[in-house]
Order: structure tokens, then C-alpha cells, then sequence
């Protein structure tokens, strides 16, 4: 789902095909239109309709989408977070622990993280950042997302200079980096539903996708007049 000049559409980025030298999308559906001056900030589900969250100087209004029942939307794994407020604030305690059935992710406030599965370490992970100044809030791994089969998951790598996605196995802690060089990742980042490509915000704001099938293969779906883009899950 993408707000794209003053609308928000629905597309299905399986249907991308390369045809006549452009790639074209064969399932596009307008949610909404003319929402010029609004920005879709997110979503939720109520009953069978679709709920847009549209800003505006800051304030959060909803707009109602009846949803197609014959196209299916899959349902989201996540991690469950806790104890992020300590963290945020840099309290005493201030580790960050997510959690999804018996997977701990624990981040440490330096960005050092540790992976359990039960009370098994599975690997730990720790940032190559010096320690000076103020401090390393923010720094490290940090914003874990898991992969809908549980296999991986995804963290925002940052340094003093630079940022990046890094792609870790969850049984392996085998680390992928995803993207380019000169790719600097924000906050959006998140897994196709089949797991096979990855959604994120680069720099000056531009949504890129990364085909983790075949990682050089430039994928259709990047556009720079795209305001914000989610996958759509229930």
C-alpha cells in the first residue's frame, strides 16, 4: 500500500511484469483519493474495512476503506517489545527485550545484542563503535523485525558516520548487509508476506526494494514520488 500524488493505492507487487522495455503492474487499486495536504502515517483493520490513518499539522484523523474480502491479506508476525520505554529514556536498566514464543532479542544500551531460544544462547552480536563522548544511545543494532517464517531477522545498523540494514539468522547468526553503500536506511523497514523481498525508506526519502533471491537485480517497485509505502498485513 503506497500514497503517491495525493492518493493512496493498493498494488499487488507480484503482478510486476517487464514488458516493452518497462515494467508494468497489472493489480492497482485506488484506496483513496485526493488526499492532497494529508499523509498516510498508517493502518489498522475493523472488520472488513480498512483504516486509513491520514496527518495533517499534526493531527491524526481515519477514513474507512470497505476491503474486497476475495483478496486476501495474511496475517503479520512480530515481535513482542518490552521494558523500550527505560531504554528510550536511559534509566538505570536500559536494555531493550523483544520476544515472539520462545525467541529473546536483547539489545544492550551500547547496541550489543543477544539471541536466546528458551534459555539457549544462539549467538550475540557486538557493534564495532568506540565508546566516547556522549555516549552510544541509538547505536549498534537496534529495531529488530522478524521474517514471516521465523528464519531471519532485520536490525538498523548504525555507526557514528554511517547506517544500514543487516539481515541475521536466527539459528546461524549468519549477517547479510542489505542494500547499497550509499543507501542510508531510516526507521521504515519491513519483510514482503513471502519473505522475499525487503521494504525500505532509503535516503532523500526514497523507498527502494531488495530482492533477496538475486540481491543485484534492480527492483521495479522504486519510486521517488512515493511519500510513505507499507506491506499490508492483518
Amino acid at each position: 500500500m503506497i500514497e503517491n500524488r495525493g492518493q493512496v493505492h493498493f498494488l499487488d507487487y507480484q503482478a510486476v511484469k517487464f514488458e516493452y522495455g518497462t515494467y508494468r503492474i497489472s493489480k492497482d487499486h485506488i484506496l483513496a483519493e485526493d488526499i492532497c495536504g494529508y499523509h498516510l502515517v498508517g493502518y489498522a483493520w475493523k472488520l472488513d474495512s480498512l483504516i486509513l490513518y491520514l496527518e495533517r499539522g499534526g493531527v491524526v484523523t481515519e477514513k474507512s476503506v470497505l476491503w474486497n474480502s476475495s483478496i486476501v491479506v495474511p496475517q503479520r508476525e512480530s515481535l513482542r517489545d518490552s521494558n523500550l520505554m527505560s531504554y528510550y529514556r536511559q534509566l538505570k536498566d536500559p536494555n531493550a527485550v523483544y520476544q515472539y514464543d520462545d525467541l529473546t532479542i536483547k539489545i544492550r544500551n551500547r547496541g550489543h545484542v543477544t539471541c536466546y531460544k528458551g534459555d539457549s544462547l544462539l549467538w550475540e552480536k557486538s557493534p564495532r563503535i568506540s565508546s566516547f563522548g556522549i555516549g552510544t544511545y541509538g547505536l549498534g543494532y537496534q529495531n529488530p523485525v522478524i521474517s514471516q517464517d521465523k528464519r531471519t531477522l532485520l536490525f538498523q545498523y548504525a555507526t557514528y558516520f554511517k547506517q544500514y540494514l543487516v539481515e541475521i539468522g536466527v539459528l546461524t547468526g549468519k549477517v547479510t548487509k542489505i542494500g547499497r553503500n550509499s543507501d542510508e536506511i531510516t526507521y521504515s523497514y519491513s519483510y514482503s508476506p513471502d519473505g522475499n523481498y525487503i521494504l525500505y525508506r532509503a535516503r532523500n526519502h526514497r523507498f527502494k526494494m531488495y530482492d533477496k533471491i538475486n540481491p543485484k537485480r534492480k527492483t521495479p517497485l522504486e519510486c521517488g514520488s512515493w511519500k510513505n509505502a507499507f506491506w499490508l498485513y492483518r
